[in-house]
This record gives structure tokens, sequence and C-alpha cells, in this order.
């Protein structure tokens, strides 16, 4: 968890503190123990975020509320989907390097669309089609499932198209 450590109530070692309403944005002065009776009043907290000149600069709110929303935001997890799109008559060093640009990205833990793609006579090559898809299915066979392959989908340039979606084990986020 990467949350920022702050401190509450009693933890707070200046004797004056800065109070910043969180409705207005008032400033007020005074010390801790009022600003304590004051948070206890409202069954809230006293919460430092900065120290200035030796003033704790402090809001008074829920801090459990505050803690849950940081960690519910470090839970969602935002997977992305990249393309990716080789041409039915790719090199080989072009084709390895995106198949080096796939596995990046799936390690990073986004998923991977393929798309494998021919202009006009190109369309006919469906055997070639077939020979780069495979040769991508077992370079990325470790670093991904794919979900998706559809062969016969024919969108209006793709003759093959499918979708990685990343192992577990290979997230380094």
């Amino acid at each position: 968890m990467n949350t920022i450590r702050r401190k509450i109530n009693e933890n707070i070692t200046s004797d004056k503190v800065l109070i910043i309403s969180s409705e207005d944005g008032y400033k007020s002065s005074m010390c801790k123990t009022e600003a304590l009776s004051l948070a206890r009043q409202q069954s809230l907290d006293l919460v430092e975020f900065a120290i200035q000149d030796g003033v704790s600069v402090c809001k008074i709110l829920d801090h459990q509320k505050i803690l849950f929303k940081e960690s519910k935001q470090e839970r969602k997890q935002i997977v992305k989907l990249k393309e990716l799109q080789f041409g039915i008559f790719i090199s080989p060093k072009d084709m390895s390097n995106k198949i080096d640009k796939a596995m990046l990205f799936l390690q990073k833990g986004h998923q991977v669309k393929i798309s494998i793609t021919g202009r006009g006579r190109q369309m006919a090559h469906k055997d070639r089609a077939i020979d780069i898809k495979k040769a991508i299915m077992d370079a990325l066979d470790t670093y991904g499932t794919f979900t998706t392959s559809a062969s016969e989908a024919h969108t209006q340039r793709a003759i093959c198209m499918m979708i990685i979606m990343p192992t577990s084990n290979n997230k380094n986020t």
C-alpha cells in the first residue's frame, strides 16, 4: 500500500495548528487542544497535512473515509488495450520488434490486440497470415493467454485478429 502517512489527533507534535475549513478554505489559528476538542465535538479527526514555520496545517475530517478512498483508488486497476498491426509481408526484423513490444505490454499488465492485415491482392494470402499468427502465438504463449482468435473475421482489412490477456505472474506494477 502506497498511502501517505499523516499524523492524526494526539500524534500531532506542534502545539499550534492552522485549521483549514474543508467547505470554504477558511483558515484559523489555534492551539492543538482547542482544535482536538473542536474535532471531537463533530465526531471527526484532526489530520495534519503539512508543517509551515513550526505550525501544523490541519483539517478536521473523517480520516477513515480518506484512507478508504485512497485504498480504493490503488485497488482500481486500469487495464489498457494496446493494438499492434502486422502486415502479411512483414519482415522478420519488424516482426520481432513488434513481438518484443507486445511482450512489454503484457508484462505491464495491458491487453494486446493483434491484427494481421492485408490490402487488395494480399487478402488472397491467408496461408501467410496463418504462419504469422502461429509465430506470434508461439512467441507470446508464456506471457499471456489468447482469448479471441478470429481467423475468418473479415473486417475491411483484417485477415486475422486476436486478443491476448496477460497472465497474472507477468505483472511488474
